[in-house]
């Protein structure tokens, strides 16, 4: 199973972090123009454990809807959220936290496949992995500059 990992240092406290990353209106701000607001769960506001989160998206010209459950949240250091059904075979993020003096280390272990097997794996290799990979890091780079700032004023 393809894993990306990647650390994002934030000159914030840890629990602003942590929050920013739950928050549904900083994810859809930042992660795609392409991606629409949640149907069927809050529209705003901190993601919860047991929480549905549902995602519509337009990418490589095919429309598609992505739920994820929060399956587990340690306030402050940890979240995890995992797909119920969406375009990916298989899809875990964990998101962690750790305080490191007058910064925080967020680390983001994304776990997923692609369905369709052989041609799958090829999708991956050749398109899918940098995509989530740049979609990530900009998902971060937006979190880091929101918690960086008085912009998480507005989020939380």
């Amino acid at each position: 199973m393809p894993q990306l990992e990647l650390t994002t240092r934030i000159a914030a406290p840890q629990n602003r972090c942590f929050n920013l990353c739950r928050s549904i209106d900083l994810l859809c701000d930042s992660i795609s123009p392409n991606l629409r607001q949640p149907r069927n769960a809050p529209a705003s506001g901190l993601v919860v454990v047991d929480q549905i989160v549902e995602l519509d998206a337009m990418q490589w010209g095919y429309r598609w809807v992505h739920r994820s459950k929060i399956t587990a949240l340690e306030t402050s250091y940890h979240f995890q959220d995992i797909m119920v059904s969406g375009p990916f075979k298989a899809f875990t993020h964990d998101h962690y936290f750790e305080a490191n003096g007058a910064e925080t280390l967020m680390r983001d272990r994304f776990f997923y496949e692609l369905p369709f097997g052989w041609l799958g794996k090829a999708a991956n290799d050749l398109v899918a992995q940098k995509t989530l990979r740049a979609l990530l890091e900009r998902r971060n780079r937006a979190l880091k500059a929101t918690a960086e700032t008085e912009a998480w004023k507005s989020y939380l």
